[in-house]
């Protein structure tokens, strides 16, 4: 199965991991874009110490991802991609398939 993935990350060292993850497995990353004005958003998962409970912290400030606009998409290419966030953040309710 041919996967791909476009979206926006930040030209920091955490963007590059997540780049350089994706390549180790297999995804095709060539729509990945660097923001050089953003960083890449960093999420933490821990679990409370009194009932075990997880919580998720998240930093954004903004990061790159919430920079990514529809115009950014390559709508040209043979690639199945979904982009749910920046879709519902400009009110559409469809996703864009090549064909």
């Amino acid at each position: 199965m041919f996967v791909t993935f476009e979206w926006k990350v930040g030209n920091d060292e955490f963007g590059h991991m997540l780049s350089d993850i994706l390549k180790q497995n297999g995804v095709d990353n060539s729509g990945l874009l660097f923001d050089e004005n953003a960083r890449t958003a960093l999420a933490f998962h821990s679990l409370k110490s009194h009932d075990g409970k997880p919580e998720f912290m998240f930093y954004r400030n903004p990061s790159a991802d919430t920079l990514f606009c529809p115009e950014e998409i390559d709508k040209e290419g043979n690639n199945y991609f979904f982009v749910f966030k920046v879709y519902a953040k400009y009110g559409h309710n469809h996703l864009y398939t090549p064909s």
